[in-house]
């Protein structure tokens, strides 16, 4: 019978497209799911490099922090070094400085016991002024003095009064 036949081609034409149907839509869910993966995949390996990159700035961090920390711990050390040298300069000055102070009052009390204030050296670089000081008069002294006058007018009040005819002797005596 050829309309048995028609249907049975029919029926057969419904399944194979039912099947062809079925095939294109697992074939959409397998190219959704291997495109999801696909997708998965490429963020899984965003994220993996982002991790990485992030993994190197914090080492890059680290290491910047470490090479900070030690220059700051060098610059302490420097400083630290440079402070004790320049108390041990100081301490040395202050030594030098004791020294030469000890040595000046031991010649002072070496010349004291002597009678001697002056090296030979020092008189002999000294000797005019030793002699123009020796020679130097008294009276005209004060006249270098703000106040003095080489002519003192109390002066003849007190020859008056005391009936001295010269001050020298009251001076002297």
């Amino acid at each position: 019978d050829p309309v048995s036949l028609k249907m049975k081609r029919d029926e057969d034409t419904y399944i194979r497209n039912i099947e062809i149907e079925n095939e294109k839509a697992l074939k959409r869910e397998n190219d959704e799911r291997n495109k999801r993966k696909l997708e998965n995949l490429r963020n899984t390996q965003i994220l993996n490099s982002q991790i990485k990159e992030k993994e190197a700035q914090r080492r890059a961090l680290q290491q910047e922090a470490a090479r900070i920390a030690e220059s700051m711990a060098q610059e302490a050390k420097n400083q630290a070094e440079y402070q004790k040298k320049l108390e041990e300069q100081a301490k040395m000055m202050k030594y030098k400085c004791f020294k030469d102070l000890k040595e000046q009052v031991r010649e002072n009390n070496e010349k004291k016991a002597f009678s001697q204030l002056m090296t030979d050296h020092e008189k002999k670089v000294n000797s005019e002024d030793m002699n123009a000081f020796q020679n130097y008069d008294n009276r005209t002294l004060y006249a270098l003095v703000p106040g003095y006058d080489s002519y003192n007018k109390q002066e003849d009040y007190i020859d008056k009064s005391m009936k001295l005819e010269n001050l020298e002797q009251v001076r002297i005596g």
